[in-house]
C-alpha cells in the first residue's frame, strides 16, 4: 500500500498550485514520462525529490500543463524540465515548452533502467516511477540540455526517411527477383554484380530466357551496353545470351513472365527515385564543407544519416564520443576469472550503423588495404565476418571525426600496410555519382 501512494497521480485539472508551491521550496524540476496520449509528469525540487505526479492526456490536456508550468513560473519559481527521448511523441510538448523559453533537458532511457532499484528497492517499472527516476538522475547532473535540431538537420532527416521509403520495397522486390530467378533463369543470379541495374532493366524487358532467345542479339547486347553505361563486359554479356540458350531453368508462362516485367518495372521505379534523393543529399552536404569531405569517404546516405541522427561529426568532442553515439563503442560482461566477449553497444541510431556498415563493405571492396586488414582480422578467419566489418565501422568512423576537422582521408593512416606488408594506399579519392544508391547501398 506505501508503494501505491507513493506513486500516486492526480490529474493534472485538480492539481492544487498553493499546495505545489509549499511543497517545493525554490527552483521546480518537471520530470516528464513521455508516451502517445497517457502522460505523466512529477515535480520535485531541485534536490531531485518528488513532490507531486500529475497525470495528463496529451494532447487534449497539454496546453492545460505548460499553462501550469508558466503559473509556477508566474509565481517567481524558476522552473526546469527533463524528459527521455522517446521517438516523436514528445515533439510536440517540448514545441510547446520551448515557445515558453522553458529549459528542456534530456535524460538517458538506459540510466533511467538502469536505476529502477535504486530509490525504492524494487526492480518494478513505471511512468510514475520513471518520473521521480528522471528527476533525480537531473538532480545529479546526469543530463544534458536538448539540442534542438537546426533547419539543415530537419532536411537531412526528412531525406533519410525519403530514402528509406524507397531503399526498402527496391530491396524487397529485387530479393523477390532473386528468388524467381533462381527458378527460371538460375544462372543470371551468378552473373549479377555488385551493380543491380542491369539485370532489372534486362528483366523488365525480357523477363525470361525465352524472351532474350527469341529477340535479335545484337539488340539484347546494345540494351546490356546502354543500360550499364558500357561498364559491363563483353564476357558477362556473351555469357547472358549463352545461358539464356542453355539454362537448366523452368519454363515460365505468360503470366509469371507478365510477374516478373512487372516487378522489375516497379523496382526501377524506385531506384529513379533513390537516384533524385541522393542528388539533394548531395547537394545538401555540398553546402557544409566538412560534411562534404565526409561524403567524399563515406557517400552522401551515410553521411545524411550521421548528421541528421547523431549531428555533425565535427561537433564532437573526440573519436570516442562519436563512436559512442552511433552504438559502435565496445561493452564488457566479466566476473571474476570469466571473460567475456566483446561487443558493439548498438545504442545509437540503427540507420547510420546499417549505412556505415555499407560504406564499410564498399571501402574493402575497393581499397586494397582495408581488404587485407578485414581477411586478417581473427573473426574473419574464424568465419565470423560480420564482426570484421564492424571492425572496419569503428575504423571509419574514428577517421570520419578526423575528416570533418579538415584531415583527409587517408586509409594508410587506419590500417597499417607495414603490418600487413602491402604497399601504402594512396588517399582515397571521391567516389562518383550515384555509387551511393545501387541497391546494396539503400
Amino acid at each position: 500500500m506505501k508503494t501505491k501512494r507513493t506513486y500516486k497521480t492526480v490529474d493534472v485539472e485538480r492539481v492544487s498550485l498553493p499546495r505545489l508551491l509549499a511543497a517545493i521550496a525554490g527552483a521546480v524540476v518537471v520530470a516528464i514520462d513521455v508516451a502517445k496520449t497517457a502522460m505523466v509528469a512529477g515535480f520535485a525540487d531541485a534536490a531531485g525529490k518528488t513532490h507531486e505526479l500529475v497525470r495528463f492526456s496529451h494532447p487534449r490536456q497539454t496546453l492545460l500543463f505548460v499553462e501550469l508550468l508558466c503559473q509556477l513560473r508566474h509565481e517567481g519559481r524558476a522552473v526546469e524540465v527533463a524528459m527521455e527521448p522517446t521517438g516523436v511523441y514528445g515533439d510536440a510538448l517540448r514545441f510547446q515548452l520551448r515557445e515558453r523559453e522553458f529549459p528542456v533537458f534530456q535524460v538517458d532511457p538506459k540510466r533511467v533502467h538502469d536505476a529502477s532499484s535504486f530509490l525504492d528497492g524494487s526492480p518494478s517499472q513505471h511512468d510514475p516511477k520513471a518520473c521521480t527516476l528522471i528527476a533525480f538522475l537531473h538532480a545529479q547532473k546526469l543530463s544534458k540540455p536538448w539540442r534542438v535540431r537546426s533547419g539543415e538537420e530537419r532536411r537531412a532527416r526528412i531525406l533519410l526517411k525519403e530514402h528509406q521509403m524507397h531503399a526498402t520495397p527496391e530491396m524487397e522486390l529485387y530479393n523477390e527477383l532473386e528468388a524467381v530467378t533462381a527458378a527460371s533463369w538460375p544462372e543470371l543470379n551468378g552473373l549479377m554484380s555488385h551493380d543491380v541495374h542491369w539485370p532489372l532493366e534486362l528483366l523488365s524487358r525480357y523477363p525470361s530466357p525465352r524472351a532474350v532467345r527469341e529477340a535479335p542479339p545484337d539488340e539484347v547486347k546494345a540494351l546490356l551496353v546502354q543500360v550499364s553505361r558500357g561498364g559491363l563486359a563483353d564476357e558477362t554479356i556473351a555469357r547472358v545470351l549463352f545461358t539464356a540458350r542453355t539454362t537448366a531453368g523452368e519454363q515460365l508462362d505468360t503470366d509469371e513472365e507478365r510477374f516478373i516485367a512487372k516487378l522489375c518495372g516497379l523496382a526501377l521505379e524506385h531506384r529513379e527515385q533513390l537516384d533524385d534523393v541522393s542528388k539533394r543529399m548531395r547537394a545538401l552536404v555540398a553546402a557544409q564543407p566538412e560534411l562534404c569531405a565526409v561524403a567524399d569517404a563515406i557517400g552522401p546516405a551515410a553521411t545524411t544519416a550521421l548528421f541528421a541522427l547523431v549531428g555533425n561529426p565535427s561537433g564532437y568532442e573526440s573519436a570516442g564520443a562519436l563512436e559512442k553515439a552511433c552504438g559502435l563503442n565496445l561493452k564488457e560482461r566479466s566476473s571474476g576469472m570469466k571473460r567475456g566477449q566483446l561487443a558493439i553497444t548498438k545504442r545509437g541510431p540503427a540507420k547510420v550503423r546499417q549505412l556505415l556498415y555499407l560504406a564499410a563493405l564498399r571501402l574493402i571492396r575497393a581499397e586494397p588495404l582495408a581488404r587485407a586488414w578485414y581477411e586478417a582480422r581473427t573473426a574473419y578467419k574464424g568465419g565470423i565476418k560480420m564482426k570484421a566489418v564492424v571492425a572496419v565501422m569503428r575504423k571509419m568512423l574514428r577517421a570520419v571525426f578526423h575528416v570533418a576537422r579538415g584531415q583527409p582521408f587517408d586509409p594508410g593512416k587506419l590500417f597499417d600496410a607495414r603490418r600487413l606488408r602491402l604497399a601504402p594506399s594512396p588517399v582515397a579519392q571521391p567516389q562518383p555519382p550515384g555509387s551511393d544508391t545501387t541497391s546494396s547501398a539503400a
